[in-house]
């Protein structure tokens, strides 16, 4: 907790600090993510509650303690909302600052600032190191009503963001919250609620009013969610034929 609480806190100081005027909407969290997931896909990941003396590598320490703790925070973003897990940080640092908090503590204070059930959550991203893996699979805009079909191809839960660009450049926004969550997080406004997802079924179909013609469909377009294969995260149309994709496979 220590390491990765504060290795999040110092990315975004830095970046805050040293904000590039060029890039300003560039994620200060990249480098923990694509470390966090190239250990993950390398099979040599071990669980986030390992002692730190008990990793087998050095490695797997390393990118246990700083870079998937500070995924561990910033991916709560997707769960609770940005701003309530910003809110629950400031009052863990001030209950338990000078203490020895452990992971339950601080559970309960996001748990409590928030009014959602973070079992699952601590759960998964402590004690296993099963990864996210979210698909759009296919997209039909017809008869006036857009019908997508997501899939969960990771062994790791989480609730849903979808994205509809339109031919006008507007975007309209989905949230999928999961059954166990027990709740959803503050939604945006313009943002519409999707039915909860069971986390036993591995998939899922959205269908929303069609507003015209498609240009994309995107899961987490903030990618706070540490994906490991974002790859198809998205179906992009070519608006000079019909309105129906589907992801390869």
């Amino acid at each position: 907790m220590d390491e990765g609480f504060t290795s999040w806190a110092e990315s975004r100081c830095m970046a805050r600090l040293f904000e590039d005027p060029l890039m300003p909407d560039e994620n200060p969290h990249k480098w923990a993510y694509a470390g966090y997931i190239n250990q993950h896909l390398s099979g040599n990941e071990e669980p986030l509650i390992t002692h730190a003396d008990h990793y087998k590598t050095n490695r797997a320490y390393g990118i246990g303690a700083y870079s998937k703790g500070e995924v561990f925070v910033e991916q709560l973003g997707a769960v609770v909302g940005e701003s309530t897990r910003d809110d629950a940080m400031r009052t863990y640092f001030k209950d338990w600052s000078f203490k020895h908090p452990g992971p339950y503590d601080f559970k309960r204070v996001m748990e409590r600032t928030s009014g959602l059930e973070l079992d699952w959550y601590f759960q998964y991203m402590m004690h296993t190191t099963d990864g996210i893996d979210y698909a759009v699979e296919s997209v039909v805009n017809a008869n006036d009503t857009v019908t997508v079909e997501l899939s969960r191809r990771g062994d790791m839960p989480m609730p849903q963001d979808v994205e509809f660009t339109w031919e006008d450049g507007s975007t309209s926004r989905i949230h999928i919250p999961l059954v166990m969550m027990r709740g959803h997080r503050p939604l945006a406004e313009g943002e519409s609620l999707g039915e909860d997802w069971p986390w036993v079924n591995t998939s899922y179909t959205l269908q929303v009013p069609s507003r015209g013609r498609l240009t994309s469909v995107t899961l987490d377009p903030k990618g706070l969610q540490a994906d490991v294969h974002r790859d198809n995260n998205s179906l992009t149309f070519n608006l000079d034929v019909e309105q129906e994709a589907r992801q390869a496979h």
